[in-house]
């Protein structure tokens, strides 16, 4: 695939969701006041920051020489974007935070996995994500005192 055309289409992509964003951001509670910075302010600039990168990086795509992008592993990031869709969906309808993370992250990790996903080592995988699931727990829950 040609790096040029996937980068001034990512680069495009980019501009819409940080004009979405600049949108969103005005429609954020406004103070009395003129010249008074409200809640909107600070992604207001993040946006129009954004927006501006992106138009100079466009021009230098445009400028530079084509080059050829090798998507061999696609479908693993494929794989993962839909894991990753299913997992917010999930938990934004039914919750389950800490079970829906277990899972989540253990298949990522039996997906990424470069030997064959049923062997000795999924016992490693199962250890492994229970315990960033344990971790996430206490530093959110416990430290922070964030609610899932």
């Amino acid at each position: 695939m040609s790096g040029k055309k996937l980068t001034m289409v990512i680069l495009v992509v980019f501009i819409a969701i940080a004009s979405y964003y600049f949108k969103l951001s005005n429609s954020f509670l406004k103070l009395n006041g003129e010249g008074s910075i409200d809640a909107g302010y600070f992604p207001r600039i993040i946006s129009v920051t954004f927006i501006i990168l992106c138009i100079i990086s466009l021009f230098q795509t445009i400028k530079a020489k084509d080059y050829k992008v090798d998507l061999g592993n696609i479908h693993l990031v494929l794989i993962s974007i839909g894991l990753t869709v299913v997992y917010f969906l999930l938990w934004s309808n039914f919750g389950f935070f800490y079970p829906l993370t277990f899972v989540f992250m253990l298949s990522l990790f039996m997906l990424f996995k470069p030997r064959p996903i049923f062997s000795k080592g999924i016992f490693t995988l199962s250890i492994l994500s229970l315990s960033m699931t344990i971790f996430i727990y206490f530093v959110f829950e416990k430290v922070m005192s964030v609610q899932f």
